[in-house]
Protein backbone atom coordinates (compact mmCIF):
# COMPACT_ATOMS: atom_id res chain seq x y z
CA UNK A 1 0.00 0.00 0.00
CA UNK A 2 1.40 3.42 -0.41
CA UNK A 3 1.57 6.18 1.98
CA UNK A 4 -2.17 7.57 2.38
CA UNK A 5 -3.57 4.08 2.08
CA UNK A 6 -1.22 3.00 4.74
CA UNK A 7 -2.27 5.85 7.21
CA UNK A 8 -6.42 5.08 6.15
CA UNK A 9 -5.24 1.74 7.18
CA UNK A 10 -3.92 2.81 10.16
CA UNK A 11 -7.30 4.83 10.93
CA UNK A 12 -9.12 1.50 10.73
CA UNK A 13 -7.02 -0.46 12.98
CA UNK A 14 -7.53 2.51 15.28
CA UNK A 15 -10.92 2.44 14.88
CA UNK A 16 -11.09 -0.99 15.19
CA UNK A 17 -9.74 -1.51 18.40
CA UNK A 18 -11.69 1.78 20.20
CA UNK A 19 -14.65 -0.32 19.18
CA UNK A 20 -15.86 2.49 16.37
CA UNK A 21 -15.37 0.64 13.36
CA UNK A 22 -18.83 -0.81 11.75
CA UNK A 23 -18.84 -4.94 11.34
CA UNK A 24 -20.82 -3.98 8.21
CA UNK A 25 -17.92 -2.10 6.82
CA UNK A 26 -14.93 -4.88 7.52
CA UNK A 27 -16.04 -7.06 4.10
CA UNK A 28 -15.40 -4.02 2.06
CA UNK A 29 -11.95 -2.77 3.79
CA UNK A 30 -10.50 -6.89 3.34
CA UNK A 31 -11.41 -6.40 -0.54
CA UNK A 32 -9.94 -3.20 -0.78
CA UNK A 33 -6.80 -5.38 1.12
CA UNK A 34 -7.05 -7.70 -1.23
CA UNK A 35 -7.11 -5.71 -4.48
CA UNK A 36 -3.47 -3.38 -2.64
CA UNK A 37 -1.84 -6.89 -3.08
CA UNK A 38 -2.51 -8.20 0.62
CA UNK A 39 -3.03 -12.11 0.64
CA UNK A 40 -4.54 -14.09 3.70
CA UNK A 41 -7.23 -16.79 4.75
CA UNK A 42 -8.80 -14.46 6.79
CA UNK A 43 -8.78 -11.32 4.38
CA UNK A 44 -10.69 -13.68 1.73
CA UNK A 45 -13.24 -15.21 4.66
CA UNK A 46 -13.99 -11.44 5.51
CA UNK A 47 -14.35 -10.31 2.60
CA UNK A 48 -16.63 -13.09 1.28
CA UNK A 49 -19.59 -12.02 4.27
CA UNK A 50 -22.58 -11.15 4.06
CA UNK A 51 -24.23 -10.22 7.19
CA UNK A 52 -20.89 -9.66 9.32
CA UNK A 53 -21.75 -9.10 13.04
CA UNK A 54 -19.53 -8.15 16.01
CA UNK A 55 -19.57 -11.64 17.29
CA UNK A 56 -18.69 -13.03 13.40
CA UNK A 57 -15.55 -11.09 12.44
CA UNK A 58 -14.34 -9.54 15.50
CA UNK A 59 -11.46 -12.15 15.96
CA UNK A 60 -11.71 -12.25 12.31
CA UNK A 61 -10.62 -9.02 12.01
CA UNK A 62 -7.24 -9.09 13.96
CA UNK A 63 -6.52 -12.34 11.77
CA UNK A 64 -6.94 -10.47 9.03
CA UNK A 65 -4.83 -7.44 10.49
CA UNK A 66 -2.02 -9.85 11.10
CA UNK A 67 -2.15 -11.10 7.13
CA UNK A 68 -1.71 -7.32 6.22
CA UNK A 69 1.78 -7.28 8.98
CA UNK A 70 -0.35 -5.07 11.02
CA UNK A 71 0.41 -6.63 15.22
CA UNK A 72 -2.39 -6.16 18.14
CA UNK A 73 -2.49 -2.33 18.66
CA UNK A 74 -2.77 -1.05 22.60
CA UNK A 75 -6.44 0.86 23.31
CA UNK A 76 -3.90 3.56 24.64
CA UNK A 77 -2.05 3.87 21.26
CA UNK A 78 -4.86 3.50 19.33
CA UNK A 79 -6.91 6.69 21.25
CA UNK A 80 -3.14 8.56 20.26
CA UNK A 81 -3.67 7.65 16.82
CA UNK A 82 -7.29 9.03 16.71
CA UNK A 83 -6.36 11.96 18.47
CA UNK A 84 -3.50 12.59 15.95
CA UNK A 85 -5.60 12.24 13.56
CA UNK A 86 -8.21 14.72 14.94
CA UNK A 87 -5.57 17.32 15.42
CA UNK A 88 -4.49 16.99 12.08
CA UNK A 89 -7.84 18.10 10.53
CA UNK A 90 -8.11 20.96 13.58
CA UNK A 91 -4.37 22.54 11.57
CA UNK A 92 -5.74 21.82 8.56
CA UNK A 93 -9.40 23.13 8.93
CA UNK A 94 -11.45 20.26 8.62
CA UNK A 95 -12.79 20.63 11.99
CA UNK A 96 -13.59 23.26 13.94
CA UNK A 97 -10.84 23.61 16.98
CA UNK A 98 -13.47 23.94 19.63
CA UNK A 99 -14.99 20.97 18.17
CA UNK A 100 -11.92 18.44 17.55
CA UNK A 101 -10.99 19.29 21.08
CA UNK A 102 -14.30 18.10 22.24
CA UNK A 103 -14.02 14.97 20.05
CA UNK A 104 -10.61 14.15 21.70
CA UNK A 105 -12.59 14.66 25.29
CA UNK A 106 -15.42 12.30 24.76
CA UNK A 107 -13.80 9.92 21.72
CA UNK A 108 -10.64 9.37 22.89
CA UNK A 109 -9.83 10.89 26.66
CA UNK A 110 -12.71 9.33 28.17
CA UNK A 111 -12.03 6.11 26.64
CA UNK A 112 -8.16 5.25 27.11
CA UNK A 113 -7.53 6.03 30.64
CA UNK A 114 -7.52 9.53 30.42
CA UNK A 115 -3.72 9.88 28.94
CA UNK A 116 -1.95 13.22 30.70
CA UNK A 117 -0.73 14.34 27.59
CA UNK A 118 -4.32 14.68 25.88
CA UNK A 119 -5.98 16.76 29.27
CA UNK A 120 -5.46 20.19 28.01
CA UNK A 121 -7.45 19.51 24.94
CA UNK A 122 -10.30 18.50 28.21
CA UNK A 123 -9.54 21.51 30.14
CA UNK A 124 -9.70 24.18 27.11
CA UNK A 125 -12.98 22.33 25.88
CA UNK A 126 -14.57 23.15 29.09
CA UNK A 127 -12.75 26.68 29.29
CA UNK A 128 -14.20 26.97 25.95
CA UNK A 129 -18.31 26.15 27.31
CA UNK A 130 -17.64 27.93 30.80
CA UNK A 131 -16.13 31.09 29.58
CA UNK A 132 -17.67 32.94 26.66
CA UNK A 133 -15.40 36.18 26.52
CA UNK A 134 -11.89 34.48 26.73
CA UNK A 135 -13.46 31.97 23.50
CA UNK A 136 -10.77 33.51 20.86
CA UNK A 137 -7.95 32.88 23.47
CA UNK A 138 -9.24 29.10 24.41
CA UNK A 139 -9.52 28.63 20.31
CA UNK A 140 -6.18 29.53 19.95
CA UNK A 141 -4.53 27.41 22.29
CA UNK A 142 -6.81 24.62 21.25
CA UNK A 143 -4.76 25.45 17.69
CA UNK A 144 -1.61 25.39 19.31
CA UNK A 145 -1.75 22.15 21.19
CA UNK A 146 -3.20 20.75 17.78
CA UNK A 147 -0.30 21.81 16.27
CA UNK A 148 1.98 20.18 18.61
CA UNK A 149 0.50 16.61 18.65
CA UNK A 150 -0.27 16.75 14.85
CA UNK A 151 3.25 16.74 14.29
CA UNK A 152 4.16 14.03 16.73
CA UNK A 153 6.04 11.08 14.75
CA UNK A 154 3.49 8.27 15.08
CA UNK A 155 5.78 4.51 14.76
CA UNK A 156 4.14 2.48 12.76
Amino acid sequence: MDGEESMDLGEIEASYYLGDLDPEEMPGIALRALGAGYRGPALLELARMSNPTVANVGDLFEHALGEMGRPPLPKDEAGLRVARNIARKIVSGKVRPYEGAQLIWTKVWNRCGRPERLTPFVGLASLYEADPERRPLHLKEIMARAEELAAEREDL
